[in-house]
């Protein structure tokens, strides 16, 4: 009959592991085993730093807490230790993956640097554990005890407790909900996750919205091999960040904050949307950001590169900071700059122009005044002269060579190694965003598929269209503007007569003016 006392008293002893019988259940740890082969040979051993292994051993019920600080670095590998007693115990360091501690009281415990991947705290008491540094992906805390001011600091600092430990998408915390999902860290005075850092490492999250009910501080968490394609960073505090290989096409980062984020090796950025960001001691060795996008004041001017790291065909204004030592090469880069004058326009006659008419900001180019020449039609004009917007599309893309019939409908698409320069891509509307939100229809004939992107959600549609068109949603018009690809075409039967108007228009019986009434208007 061993009590607390008598456990704690035994320590430094010494005894055999192929002779001595414990009570069932018991562990002797801070002990010395004579026989560590468990052969029957005695055979001299040092003394124990108490290191215990534990692995898929059942130790229900005991009570560790008369060994406090002498548990570290142990072993409890896929171990259960439903109801016992862990208050004060330090065992910090230790990996503890798939442990059950259901019903477990860990209060005060110091439990930091632990792996707890995929462990399980239902209606454990943590209440005042220290778990800095903690990795809890997969962890599930439903209906477990904690201190709210361990997570919420009344000062408004990060909280001590959970400090720098990481969770997962799959983590469940407190109230049964994943991190998208629950009130566990946030309030409405905040917008991080009070310390903790989100640990997505190798997984699959295409389409996610990062910045989703209002979260935005991601500052040194781990997105590693992410995939990320079609994303949403937009205004996200990525400072220190590590993004190794992150595969995020056509991702939006538009005002983020990425200063000192590794991007190293991310080798699928193409076309990825940074207008605005801060790209502060970044670091780009190795990255693919072809046909990114560069305006609004992004910030290039300590970013970290090399002759690896790819900005081909990028887009970028006079707006732009890039690093002044002049080593930046925009050879290959896309100059979309508006001269800095401003038109003048008569005020009792502003009231015909649409909002979508800007004369205030320096676009001279991509607007027209009463008693002024007309701008060309071309995609990054928003002087929307036609009902169909593809007559506005930019030709742009179709490079020298492609085969064309005598109407100039593609017949064929060669292959290429560039994803973006390319026979068939057009870009649509790239005013900064002052085009109408909105329904749209897309309309075309012959054998072959169409894709879109940019501000309508990435799709492909086959080709000939139905005679009612396809409806596409544009919610938020950005300086992205629309993006057409025509991905196949026949040669005896190419993709032709293509419509891409709003709804208003579409209704509109045929044979009507092809001008909008904001054109002919003004």
């Amino acid at each position: 009959q061993l009590d607390d006392s008598t456990t704690n008293n035994l320590r430094n002893c010494s005894y055999s592991s192929s002779t001595t019988l414990w009570p069932t259940g018991f562990i002797p740890y801070c002990m010395r085993d004579t026989d560590p082969n468990d052969d029957g040979v005695t055979e001299s051993s040092s003394w124990p730093d108490c290191y215990i292994n534990s692995e898929d051993k059942n130790c229900d019920h005991l009570n560790f807490t008369c060994v406090t600080d002498s548990l570290w670095s142990t072993t409890y590998t896929n171990g259960s230790f439903v109801n016992t007693d862990w208050t004060g115990v330090g065992f910090g360091g230790s990996n503890l993956q798939s442990t059950n501690f259901t019903s477990a009281v860990l209060k005060d415990a110091s439990a930091n640097h632990n792996n707890f991947r995929f462990a399980t705290f239902l209606g454990a008491d943590v209440s005042g554990t220290n778990f800095q540094h903690c990795d809890f992906r997969g962890a599930d805390f439903t209906n477990a005890t904690y201190t709210y001011n361990s997570i919420h600091d009344d000062d408004g600092t990060p909280p001590t407790d959970w400090k720098y430990a990481s969770f997962g998408i799959t983590t469940r915390f407190p109230d049964g909900l994943l991190w998208t999902e629950t009130n566990f860290f946030f309030d409405t005075t905040t917008n991080d996750f009070r310390g903790m850092r989100l640990h997505v490492d190798d997984e699959n999250m295409t389409g996610f919205d990062f910045t989703a009910k209002n979260y935005s501080q991601y500052s040194y968490s781990s997105f590693n091999r992410l995939v990320a394609t079609d994303a949403s960073f937009v205004g996200a505090n990525l400072t220190g960040a590590s993004m190794w290989s992150l595969s995020a096409e056509r991702a939006n980062f538009t005002g983020a904050d990425l200063t000192r984020t590794i991007l190293r090796a991310s080798y699928n950025l193409q076309e990825v949307v940074l207008n605005g960001a801060v790209l502060d001691g970044t670091e780009l060795h190795g990255a693919d950001l072809q046909h990114c996008w560069l305006l609004d004041g992004t910030d290039l001017r300590n970013v970290q590169y090399d002759a690896s790291t790819k900005f081909h065909g990028c887009r970028y204004d006079n707006t732009t900071l890039f690093p002044s030592t002049g080593s930046f090469d925009l050879t290959w880069l896309i100059d979309l700059s508006a001269p800095t004058s401003s038109p003048t326009v008569t005020p009792n006659l502003s009231f015909l122009l649409s909002n979508t008419m800007r004369f205030d900001d320096g676009y001279i180019n991509n607007c027209f005044g009463m008693g002024m020449n007309l701008a060309s039609v071309v995609y990054y004009s928003n002087q929307m002269t036609f009902k169909n917007a593809f007559l506005e599309s930019g030709g742009c893309c179709w490079p020298a060579g492609a085969v064309v019939d005598s109407d100039g409908n593609l017949l064929e698409i060669p292959a290429s190694d560039d994803d973006y320069w390319k026979a068939g891509r057009n870009l649509v509307y790239r005013v900064d965003g002052l085009y109408p939100n909105g329904t749209y229809v897309f309309h075309a004939n012959g054998n072959g598929s169409v894709s879109f992107a940019f501000d309508v959600p990435f799709r492909v549609v086959p080709v000939p269209t139905p005679p009612s068109g396809i409806p596409m949603v544009v919610s938020s018009p950005s300086g992205a503007g629309i993006q057409i690809t025509i991905e196949e075409t026949s040669a005896t039967d190419p993709v032709r007569d293509i419509v891409f108007q709003l709804q208003e228009y579409d209704n509109e019986p045929e044979g009507g003016s092809p001008f909008t009434p904001l054109f002919v208007n003004a």
